[in-house]
C-alpha cells in the first residue's frame, strides 16, 4: 500500500509538472545584418539605474550592456521575450557577432562609440540584493531589480544619450 501511494504520488507530481513553452526562433537572416553598417561616427552613452517607490536608487553596476540592432530577428527576441515574457529558443550564434556591448561602471555609465547610424534596443540588467534579517539571526538576501530594454534611434555623427531605467518607479513591495 506504501508502495502505491508513493507511485500515485509521483504521477500525480509529474502530472502537474508543466514543461515551459519555448517559442522557435525565426531563421536567422545574416543578409539583413550584413546590410547594415558594421560602423560609423557616433557614439551612444548613458546610465542604467533603477529608481524605487521609495527613492532608492540603484545602478546597473559591472554589467555588460547591450547594442542590438534592430532587424526582424532582434524584434522577435525583443516582442517575445522582453515584452511578452515568453521563453524563446536560444539565439544563433552569429547573432552575437552584431551584438555591441559595452561594461557599466560603478554607477551604471557606458557608452558606445563608432556607432552606425540606425535604430536599435539597448538593454542592461539592473539587479541589488536586499538583506532581510530573519528571526533565527541569520540574513536572506533577496534578488530584486529586472532587466530592462528599450528602443532608440541613432543619427550619424551624433551623440544619443540614454537612460535605461523603468518608466515609472519600481516598487520593492510588488516584487517581495
Amino acid at each position: 500500500m506504501k508502495n502505491l501511494t508513493i507511485a500515485l504520488a509521483i504521477l500525480f507530481a509529474s502530472a502537474c509538472a508543466r514543461t515551459p513553452i519555448i517559442v522557435e526562433r525565426i531563421p536567422f537572416n545574416e543578409a539583413e545584418f550584413l546590410a547594415l553598417a558594421a560602423s560609423g561616427s557616433a557614439t551612444v552613452t548613458g546610465k542604467a539605474f533603477i529608481k524605487t517607490t521609495t527613492g532608492s536608487i540603484h545602478f546597473a553596476k559591472n554589467v555588460q550592456v547591450r547594442l542590438n540592432p534592430k532587424t526582424s530577428y532582434s524584434q522577435q527576441w525583443y516582442e517575445v521575450n522582453y515584452l511578452g515574457q515568453s521563453n524563446i529558443a536560444d539565439a544563433d550564434p552569429r547573432y552575437l557577432n552584431y551584438v555591441h556591448k559595452a561594461r557599466a561602471d560603478g554607477d551604471g555609465r557606458f557608452s558606445f562609440n563608432n556607432v552606425a547610424a540606425g535604430d536599435y534596443y539597448i538593454s542592461a540588467p539592473v539587479f541589488w540584493f536586499n538583506e532581510i534579517k530573519l528571526e533565527d539571526g541569520s540574513i536572506y538576501k533577496q534578488r530584486l531589480g529586472k532587466f530592462i530594454c528599450y528602443e532608440i534611434h541613432v543619427e550619424e555623427g551624433q551623440t544619443t544619450v540614454a537612460e535605461i531605467t523603468t518608466s515609472r518607479p519600481f516598487n520593492v513591495a510588488l516584487s517581495m
